[in-house]
C-alpha cells in the first residue's frame, strides 16, 4: 500500500542480499517515516534462502532499540517456518531440508516454543520450554496442552478460544503479545509473555506459542510499585513540604504540606519550577546558592522566604539534594521546606526584648538556643515493617526512645513482635500498650494520637498508618513522638514570659 516503502526495501534487499542470506538478517535505517514529521524508522530483514535464492524474507518496521536478541531470533523462527512451507509447496524433495533447518531454529530458540495440533495435544516442544515448565521433552508429546501447562482456571477458556478459531478463524483474545502464567512440574507458575501464531500445514491447524518467562520483570515491577507507594505514604505523612524537580527544574511531584505552603494545588504545582514560590527578594540568592551546591554534589540547606497564592510570606528552612541516575548523571533535585515562620517571629521578639535588659537578653538568649536545639532534634521514632511483621526501616530516634542499644542496622529483617516483648518494659502497663498494638494492627487503619504512659514518668505519643499497594496490604508504618518535652516547654515558655515580666518591671 505504501510505494516508497516498498521502493526502499527493494533497493535495501538488492544492496545487502549476499550479506543477508549469508547472516540471515540485516537491519538498516529508513528514510521513510510512516507519517509526515513522524519519527524515524528502522527495518530489520530476516531471511530465508537456499542454494543462494530467497525463499522468504520478513521485514520489522520500527523503533531498532527495542530489537533484542530474541525479537531477532522470533524473527527468524517466522521466516523459516514461512519459507518451509513453501519449500514443501515447491518442491516436496525438499521438504525434510526444510523439516530438519525449521527444527534446527526452534531448538536453538531462546523463547520457549511449543506446538500443538488442531486436537490440542503436544507435537513440538523445544528446550527452552523444557526448561520453562520443568518438564522432559518425552514426558510431553502427545499430552493435551491445557491440562499440562495451563493453570485449571485458564484451561476452560483456552479450550473454548481453540473451537471458535476452528470453526471461525476468529483469535479472539489470543491476539499478539499477552500474558499468560506458565504451570510448571512441580505445581509452581511462572508469568509470561505469550505470542500465539496459529500455522496451517497442509490444510491442517497448528498452534504455536512462542513464550517469554517474565516472572522477574513482575516481580521488579511489584517491588517499585510498593517502594511508590512507601514514598506517597511518607510524603503524605511528612511535617515539611516535599516537592520532586527533574533535570531541567520543573516539579514532577508535590505532597500536601508543600501545596498547604504555597496555596497551590497538585496539579498547579506540576509542570512549573519551584523558584515560582520563592520571595522575589530570595529567588536570585537561592538559585546561585543551588547551582553552587549541584556543581560540588553536596545538599542545599538555608532559610528563605515563600510567597502563597494569597500573597502571604511564610519563612521556611529548605534542604534540597542532588537525583541522579543510575549511571551518575544530573536527574534533577529533591527539596524539603520545614515552616520556621514562628522560630523567626520569636527570634525577631527576642532581639527587641534583648535590646532593652542585657541580662535578660542574655537568658534568654541561652534559653532559646536550648530551646531551637530541643525543636531540631524533636525527630518522631519510626519503624517501619512489612507485611509479614518483619522490620524493614527503623531509625535512632526510635531506638533512643525506647532504649534500645541495638545498631538500627542490625533490626532490619528482626521480628516486630519480638522488638514489641523488649520494649514494653517501659510503658507503665505493658500488656495495655501490647493489646493496644496488636488492636492497631489487626483493624489496618489510620489512627493518630494515641499516648502511652511509660514506668519512667514520661508520655509518648503515637501514629499508625497501614500500607497498601494496588490495594493489598503491605506493612505498616509506627511513628512516636515523646511529647512530655512539649508539656515541659509550655511550662518553661512560662517561667520566661513570668521572668520577662520580671525584668521589665526591674527596669522599669
Amino acid at each position: 500500500a505504501d510505494a516508497g516503502l516498498m521502493g526502499e526495501l527493494g533497493e535495501l534487499c538488492a544492496a545487502r542480499a549476499l550479506p543477508a542470506r549469508e547472516g540471515g538478517f540485516f537491519e538498516e535505517k529508513l528514510d521513510w517515516t510512516g507519517q509526515p514529521g513522524g519519527p524515524p524508522m528502522s527495518v530489520l530483514m530476516a531471511y530465508s534462502a537456499a542454494e543462494d535464492r530467497c525463499l522468504c524474507a520478513l521485514a520489522l518496521i520500527g523503533d531498532g532499540a527495542g530489537w533484542t536478541a530474541e525479537v531477532k531470533s522470533m524473527a527468524h523462527v517466522i521466516a523459516s517456518v514461512i519459507a518451509a512451507q513453501i519449500r514443501h509447496a515447491n518442491d516436496k524433495a525438499k521438504l525434510a531440508e526444510g523439516q530438519a533447518l525449521t527444527s534446527a531454529l526452534i531448538e536453538a530458540s531462546l523463547d520457549a516454543i511449543v506446538v500443538a495440533g488442531p486436537d490440542r495435544r503436544i507435537v513440538r516442544f523445544n528446550p527452552a520450554a523444557e526448561e520453562l515448565f520443568d518438564r522432559r521433552r518425552a514426558d510431553v508429546l502427545g499430552q493435551e496442552l491445557a491440562g499440562l501447562l495451563l493453570p485449571e482456571r485458564y484451561r476452560a477458556n483456552f479450550a473454548a478460544g481453540v473451537e471458535r478459531y476452528l470453526e471461525s478463524g476468529d483469535p479472539g483474545v489470543y491476539v499478539g503479545r499477552i500474558r499468560c502464567p506458565a504451570l510448571r512440574s512441580d505445581g509452581t507458575e511462572r508469568m509470561t509473555e505469550l505470542t500465539p501464531v496459529p500455522i496451517t500445514v497442509d490444510g491442517v491447524v497448528h498452534f504455536c506459542g512462542f513464550m517469554r518467562d517474565i516472572s522477574e520483570l513482575e516481580l521488579a515491577n511489584a517491588a517499585l510499585a510498593d517502594s511508590e507507594a512507601l514514598f506517597r505514604v511518607l510524603a503524605k505523612l511528612a511535617p515539611v513540604g516535599m516537592v520532586q524537580m527533574d533535570a531541567s527544574g520543573l516539579c514532577t511531584f508535590a505532597n500536601d504540606r508543600w501545596c498547604e505552603l504555597t496555596g497551590m494545588t497538585a496539579a498547579d504545582a506540576v509542570g512549573i519550577g519551584w523558584a515560582t514560590a520563592l520571595h522575589p527578594e530570595d529567588a536570585v540568592r537561592m538559585e546561585r546558592e543551588w547551582a553552587l551546591a549541584a556543581a560540588r554534589g553536596t545538599e542545599l540547606r538555608t532559610d528563605c522566604r515563600l510567597v502563597s497564592t494569597s500573597g502571604r510570606e511564610i519563612w521556611v528552612h529548605a534542604g534540597a539534594v542532588p537525583l541522579l541516575t543510575a549511571e551518575g548523571r544530573p536527574a534533577g533535585f529533591l527539596a524539603a521546606v520545614t515552616d520556621v515562620s514562628a522560630r523567626k517571629r520569636d527570634e525577631a521578639e527576642r532581639e527587641r526584648l534583648l535590646a532593652a535588659e542585657r541580662a535578660a537578653r542574655r537568658s534568654l538568649a541561652d534559653q532559646t538556643e536550648r530551646l531551637n536545639s530541643l525543636i531540631s532534634n524533636a525527630i518522631p521514632g519510626i519503624m517501619v515493617r512489612d507485611e509479614h511483621g518483619r522490620i524493614t526501616q527503623a531509625n535512632q530516634s526510635f531506638c533512643d526512645l525506647f532504649g534500645i542499644t541495638t545498631p538500627t542496622g542490625e533490626l532490619v529483617g528482626t521480628s516486630a513482635a519480638k522488638l514489641a516483648e523488649h520494649v514494653k518494659s517501659a510503658f507503665a502497663d505493658q500488656a495495655e500498650f501490647l493489646r493496644r498494638m496488636s488492636r492497631l494492627h489487626e483493624g489496618r487503619r489510620p489512627a493518630e494520637g494515641e499516648q502511652f504512659s511509660c514506668a519512667d514518668g514520661r508520655t509518648i505519643e503515637g501514629d499508625y498508618w497501614p500500607v497498601f499497594a494496588e490495594g493489598e496490604y503491605r506493612g505498616d508504618l509506627w511513628l512516636f513522638w515523646d511529647i512530655s518535652e512539649r508539656k515541659a516547654l509550655e511550662e518553661q515558655r512560662d517561667r520566661m514570659l513570668r521572668a520577662e515580666l520580671a525584668a521589665r518591671d526591674a527596669a522599669e
